[in-house]
């Protein structure tokens, strides 16, 4: 089973520009320290069908906006898009300053490019208390779309770093449908978005958006899971919930939208 295309859509993109915002602030606690990003399903930079930038231009937006020093990589197996990314990357970063911006590509499987990606930050200054994240976007959940060894491996090692994950639910609400069932095997050791597919216990702190209103992206919902070690941001807003407040469990365990308790931030509407 696969996601399907255009997933990454405008709502998407608000959100991961949300989020990186929300960490970015928290890291300007070291201020003296870079911060780190990787972008594990990057694709070419640009999404045709909806028609806006992709998740590694909100990327360095985001981290440009900040005033902090990064080094950030972004991974896609596929040369050509590798190759129109890697342009794109070279005309959004022309805004930095100086030497405090990194930002490269890497075309390979996922699993190299966390180990290139941890290569990275044990060659700064004191990777432990290396701040950052890395972003899971992926069409489909087998081993080379979320090597979840790998990924469980590099975060035990890597607390400072978040999680953000954008899945489709609507492709899990199969899968469920599929477990236990003989006419359709090999579904039943598949992870489940109830514990963030094993990733839960890595760190203390969980927020979940709510899947969009109407049919999504060709009848898929995504949401969007992010996963810290530290309470800051951790609470209630636009429509990412607590994981383990009411609405939170519901949006995982039923694989279902809830009803919004107040409106959207000024500037982040559906």
């Amino acid at each position: 089973m696969s996601q399907g295309q255009g997933q990454s859509t405008a709502r998407k993109e608000r959100g991961l520009a949300m989020v990186l915002r929300t960490g970015l602030l928290i890291s300007k606690a070291l201020p003296d320290r870079p911060y780190w990003h990787l972008d594990m399903h990057a694709g070419c930079g640009w999404n045709d069908k909806a028609d806006c930038p992709g998740s590694p231009i909100i990327a360095i937006e985001e981290l440009n906006r900040s005033g902090k020093s990064y080094t950030a990589l972004f991974c896609e197996r596929e040369r050509a898009l590798c190759e129109q990314l890697r342009g794109r990357l070279a005309f959004a970063t022309h805004e930095a300053m100086g030497s405090s911006a990194n930002a490269g590509t890497t075309c390979q499987d996922n699993r190299g490019a966390l180990h290139d990606f941890a290569d990275l930050i044990a060659g700064g200054d004191d990777p432990r208390f290396a701040m950052g994240s890395v972003f899971i976007d992926p069409n489909g959940f087998k081993e080379e779309d979320v090597p979840l060894d790998a990924l469980r491996g590099f975060f035990a090692v890597h607390r400072r770093i978040d999680i953000i994950l954008n899945v489709n639910v609507s492709l899990f609400a199969r899968v469920r449908g599929c477990k236990g069932n003989p006419n359709t095997p090999g579904f039943d050791d598949w992870p489940d978005p109830a514990d963030v597919f094993g990733l839960k216990p890595l760190k203390n702190y969980w927020l979940v958006r709510n899947p969009p209103r109407g049919n999504g992206s060709g009848g898929e919902r995504f949401i969007m899971l992010v996963g810290r070690n530290t309470a800051a941001g951790m609470t209630r807003f636009e429509e990412f919930y607590p994981l383990e407040s009411p609405r939170g469990k519901a949006i995982v365990c039923d694989l279902v939208r809830v009803q919004p308790d107040q409106p959207n931030l000024p500037g982040f509407e559906e």
